[in-house]
């Protein structure tokens, strides 16, 4: 029997070598799970509670003003996104995201250490808290398809019409059968898919590789085109399945409905106009935007016009989608 979620079929007769793989990873998984109870005190069980909010799933793309839109949602009265932008409930076997989780915990207890303001270490302390949580859905007895909207709501109140989850991977990384049966959930899901022109944002994903770990701004310059080389070569870590907008799309078609799908273009999103037409689709009071707010932008590195060409002739199959 299939996976109600997740599309796959169990193997009826595993190998040794598969069983002995299997159980490696579940102590694994429960040496994880023992040192992060050990960090935040995380009770043993937990089990979902159905959410009556309408659930928009962000399904892309990448460098697409996700980070922006998560806080609207954050700042809209009648919608909400949890603390933690990404919950990467899609992609990842329960080691990966046991290790995610630890990350994010780390890195949130370093913030800790240096907020200053009360309002800074208030939201940080919601984060930890929904680290624990996560961790708890996960773990317990709960359903998937019930497991992530109730933590997408987590930040919900009473008047909230509509949560969101923003993980930019979203679209590229679930199955159709993943997107099928969130489609299925009740109340019924929206989907939210915003497309950037591939160059532009293939470079600015790239340029922001460059920039980790280096501030001067020459280094960043020269590790960009170090890695604009190795994609161009194929050798880069950018998975081509994160940009594979014909991929994405056809997935997005085949499991939802039309009417509750909003594909919309990155260079033109960011307007009172587009953020009036997101509401209507969401079912909610439009809320004026702060269209001068910082977005998460990347290091600023020109791209030459012969460099670009490469690019386009590259992605050529991604304009055509």
């Amino acid at each position: 029997m299939a996976h109600p979620v997740f599309g796959c079929r169990p193997r009826s007769d595993p190998s040794p070598e598969a069983f002995g793989k299997a159980f490696r990873n579940r102590l694994r998984f429960r040496k994880h799970l023992i040192l992060f109870q050990h960090r935040v005190q995380l009770p043993i069980a937990a089990a979902a509670v159905k959410s009556d909010k309408t659930l928009l799933v962000y399904l892309g793309a990448q460098k697409s003003a996700s980070t922006w839109l998560w806080s609207y949602f954050r700042e809209h009265p009648q919608c909400s996104s949890p603390p933690l932008k990404e919950l990467h409930f899609f992609d990842g076997n329960p080691d990966h995201r046991s290790d995610r989780l630890n990350r994010y915990l780390d890195r949130v207890e370093t913030q800790m250490e240096s907020a200053d303001e009360p309002a800074d270490s208030e939201f940080l302390q919601s984060k930890r808290r929904f680290i624990s949580h996560y961790r708890t859905v996960l773990i317990g007895n709960a359903s998937e398809e019930d497991s992530f909207p109730e933590l997408v709501s987590w930040s919900a109140d009473k008047d909230t019409r509509v949560v969101g989850e923003f993980t930019p991977a979203n679209g590229m990384v679930a199955s159709v059968s993943q997107l099928r049966n969130l489609a299925g959930l009740d109340p019924p899901p929206k989907f939210l898919m915003i497309l950037r022109d591939p160059v532009d944002r293939i470079w600015s994903q790239i340029r922001m590789q460059a920039s980790f770990g280096l501030s001067d701004r020459r280094e960043i310059e020269k590790e960009a085109y170090f890695l604009l080389e190795r994609f161009l070569e194929g050798k880069n870590n950018v998975t081509p399945v994160r940009y594979d907008y014909s991929l994405m799309l056809r997935k997005a078609r085949k499991s939802i409905p039309s009417e509750r799908l909003l594909i919309d273009y990155f260079e033109n999103f960011i307007s009172e106009e587009r953020i009036s037409n997101l509401c209507r689709f969401l079912g909610v009071d439009y809320f004026p935007p702060k269209l001068d707010e910082p977005r998460l932008r990347s290091a600023s590195v020109p791209l030459s016009e012969f460099d670009r060409k490469r690019l386009r002739d590259t992605l050529l199959r991604q304009y055509q989608a």
